[in-house]
């Protein structure tokens, strides 16, 4: 797995206001996985800035059920639900 790479799309926590809650994302030469989706839509932001396409996440992991790592995998589910 010498291809794979890990993507940290944000470090922060619940309270954040400047910067993105934690979430990161595993990539392989075939498929992303996403680890959370911190709050909201601005998972899709994130995801962009990063360069990974919704079409390449093939698994999402989520840690617990606090807000602020569930309610953006909505999101996630709702843009791969419209492709």
């Amino acid at each position: 797995m010498k291809d794979t790479q890990i993507i940290m799309l944000g470090t922060g926590n619940a309270g954040v206001t400047r910067c993105y809650n934690t979430c990161f994302a595993i990539l392989t030469t075939e498929n992303v996985l996403l680890v959370d989706a911190d709050g909201g839509n601005g998972i899709l932001v994130q995801l962009e800035k990063a360069g990974i396409a919704i079409e390449r996440i093939h698994d999402m992991f989520v840690t617990h059920a606090h807000t602020d790592h569930i309610l953006g995998a909505v999101w996630v589910i709702r843009m791969v639900a419209q492709r």
